[in-house]
Parts: C-alpha cells; structure tokens; sequence
C-alpha cells in the first residue's frame, strides 16, 4: 500500500487533464440536463394551459349558441 505520491508507479496515476476533462464532461451533462428538462417542463404546462383555454373558448360558444351565459365566469 503505498504512503505517499512517489510510491505509485506512473501507470496508476490518472493524469491531471483527465480529471479535468472528466469533471468538465460531468458539468456540462448536467448544465444540458437540466435545459432539457426546463424546456420540457415549460412545452408541458404551455399544453396544459392551451387546452384548458381551448375548453374555455368552446364552453363559452356553446353558451352563447344555447342562449345562456353559464359558459363565462
């Protein structure tokens, strides 16, 4: 078991740039997650939010053809 840096041999170092790039790769998977996962969030309620209008819409014309004034709130 080795005590200090000088006792590992040089083929079991891992070497500083690849640390770097390791981590910079964790980074930027996550920062590219979290942007899709955003947007996808933001798609879904902009759905959601267009067809409750759209039921709103035909609810008030179905009112309006029927004569009443139940459809609005």
């Amino acid at each position: 078991m080795p005590l200090n840096k000088s006792d590992v041999p040089p083929s079991h170092r891992l070497p500083g740039w690849l640390i770097i790039i390791l981590f910079a790769s964790l980074v930027l998977f996550g920062a590219v997650f979290y942007l899709v996962d955003a947007l996808m969030t933001d798609l879904h309620n902009y759905r959601q939010l267009r067809e409750y209008r759209d039921r709103r819409r035909d609810d008030a014309r179905l009112a309006e053809m029927r004569g009443t004034d139940f459809g609005r709130v």
